[in-house]
């Protein structure tokens, strides 16, 4: 049984371009993205007014918490792969769309937020020309990665 699990994986990666996991699909060049049944690959649908309200409400709550307990608070926005790896995306894959959900969040926490707010996409995307910041055939950082954040 173990064999033949195997070697279906290996059919389908080598040979279709398409991953064993229902939930990953294979880029150009084996690279390795992870999109949950449903999910756009950029992130879905905008967020409504409402959305961003309710975020920066809440938000601008747990920052006067925390103040008040000499806490600082940071909301940082960390980028998923496709958004620093959007070129080894596989062919199929839809243009992104103007705005998406991570620059409308970072846009909002810099300009409605008392929350001191951290984009990484900046860092990651100037990294990777020198090394990779995520790993070819996993969805998260690897360490240079995590040392550029």
């Amino acid at each position: 049984r173990n064999n033949l699990i195997k070697m279906h994986s290996i059919v389908k990666v080598k040979y279709l371009q398409a991953s064993p996991v229902a939930v990953d699909i294979i880029g150009r060049d084996g690279w390795l993205y992870y999109v949950e049944p449903g999910q756009n690959l950029w992130g879905g649908d905008p967020y409504t007014p409402s959305d961003r309200a309710t975020m920066v409400e809440i938000a601008n709550a747990q920052d006067k918490v925390l103040r008040d307990n000499n806490i600082v608070y940071l909301h940082v926005t960390v980028p998923n792969k496709q958004t620093i790896y959007a070129e080894n995306l596989p062919f199929f894959v839809s243009p992104r769309r103007k705005t998406s959900r991570l620059e409308q969040k970072s846009k909002l926490f810099n300009a409605k937020s008392t929350v001191p707010h951290v984009d990484l996409r900046s860092s990651l995307l100037v990294g990777k020309q020198k090394y990779p910041v995520y790993y070819k055939t996993d969805t998260h950082w690897n360490k240079y990665g995590s040392f550029l954040a």
